[in-house]
């Protein structure tokens, strides 16, 4: 953010200098010292004439303004005797700052002469805003994000699918920054691309008041993820992190799992849909017997077992025996998805002796979609519901055997 400081000024049909965002709540103690000395002496010599519109109570001058095409709302950075005018305008006019995101928001559009949207402007007075799926323009970025950083009701924002790039999440990063109540955001296929990830990382690496964020499908590398690693290690208020359907790889993965050793906050962690590997998988399956928060991982769809080699299904067993031996030590992991890997019928048997042994196992579901299971792996299934009546396991592929390639392979040791 700039050190220059915004307020809301009362000029007809200007609002200048709009690149800059409103953080007129910066302004120190002894700058509204000065706006209170200030304001009586102009009160004093101003004619009565200027001062007609007092005579309306906050809620009248409120209506009366929201109804004006011509809203007479500007904004500037200027820390002199007309910023000090406006910053007890703005106390006048509003007590939430909701009705000022409301005009501040007809008033940008104005400027860049975007069209105010009527879904915008009714949402802008609950909990949850949704623009998505590509409703959300170029022209329409700025605009919404200035009224944002006065909002607060809305906890909930998701402009997903709207192809914002890194220059488009700039405006929404700035934003927030300076708002407080946007707890989730969900920034999903966007194509933020490298610049979207340092902007995240700067975010959450700051006292972010994020506890979810949604950046699946962003063409995110083994660079991004080192970028939400460095910020998962200093973050403490986020509790899910979706970075599925990306490109992340097995040095990812490890960065990942480096930043899952020194997290203690994170809650829910969705790596599905990427290339994590052989390695990627160990390390993440490692960091679990560390981590003590954690209690939803899904990395489903990570080929694991697919190197391009003829040993690949042998691959995939040793990724599911080393989580399995996390399985062993973690107490917090609630959920756990392997679908669609080929950890083979004895990867999936060790997954769940593991739970069985660890008698304070927190793990409630294992998925196993797609993943061949033999008549032991049932039973011991049906052990665990004996003594935890919440456990479950979903599966839909029995055999009769064990896999025919483990056959030919000696197992690891628990």
């Amino acid at each position: 953010m700039a050190d220059e400081d915004w307020n809301i000024l009362r000029k007809p049909e200007f609002i200048p200098n709009l690149e800059r965002m409103p953080i007129h709540h910066k302004i120190g103690s002894h700058q509204r010292q000065h706006i209170g000395r200030a304001r009586t002496k102009r009160r004093q010599q101003s004619p009565k004439s200027t001062r007609r519109h007092h005579k309306y109570s906050n809620d009248q001058r409120l209506s009366r303004k929201a109804s004006k095409a011509n809203s007479d709302l500007w904004l500037d950075f200027n820390v002199d005797a007309s910023l000090s005018e406006s910053e007890d305008e703005l106390q006048e006019t509003t007590q939430d700052g909701t009705e000022t995101s409301v005009l501040v928001y007809n008033n940008s559009c104005k400027k860049f002469g975007v069209t105010p949207r009527d879904s915008v402007l009714k949402h802008l007075l609950t909990d949850k805003l949704a623009i998505n799926n590509g409703r959300l323009t170029r022209p329409d970025i700025q605009p919404l994000a200035y009224s944002l950083t006065m909002n607060n009701t809305i906890t909930i924002l998701d402009i997903s699918g709207n192809n914002l790039g890194g220059e488009g999440l700039k405006h929404f990063s700035r934003m927030l920054e300076e708002n407080v109540s946007i707890t989730d955001l969900d920034v999903s296929y966007n194509d933020l691309g490298s610049k979207g990830a340092i902007l995240l990382e700067q975010l959450l690496s700051s006292k972010s008041h994020l506890k979810s964020l949604n950046a699946a499908g962003n063409s995110f590398g083994n660079d991004e993820a080192r970028c939400f690693s460095e910020a998962l290690k200093q973050n403490t208020n986020l509790r899910q992190l979706i970075l599925s359907d990306n490109n992340i790889q097995e040095q990812g993965g490890s960065l990942l799992a480096e930043a899952l050793e020194n997290n203690d906050y994170l809650q829910d962690l969705d790596l599905s849909w990427n290339q994590l590997r052989l390695c990627g998988a160990v390390a993440i399956g490692n960091s679990l017997q560390n981590n003590e928060s954690l209690k939803q991982l899904n990395v489903s769809w990570n080929g694991f077992a697919d190197l391009g080699y003829l040993s690949s299904n042998r691959i995939g067993y040793e990724g599911c025996h080393n989580l399995a031996k996390a399985l062993v030590l973690n107490n917090t992991l609630t959920c756990l998805k392997v679908n669609y890997n080929s950890i083979t019928t004895r990867g999936a048997l060790e997954l769940l002796v593991a739970i069985k042994e660890n008698h304070t196992s927190a793990i409630e579901c294992l998925e196993l979609q797609d993943v061949p299971v033999v008549q032991s792996c049932l039973e011991i299934a049906t052990d665990i519901k004996n003594n935890r009546d919440n456990f479950r396991v979903i599966h839909d592929v029995t055999v009769l055997s064990e896999d025919f390639i483990l056959r030919c392979v000696r197992p690891n040791k628990m």
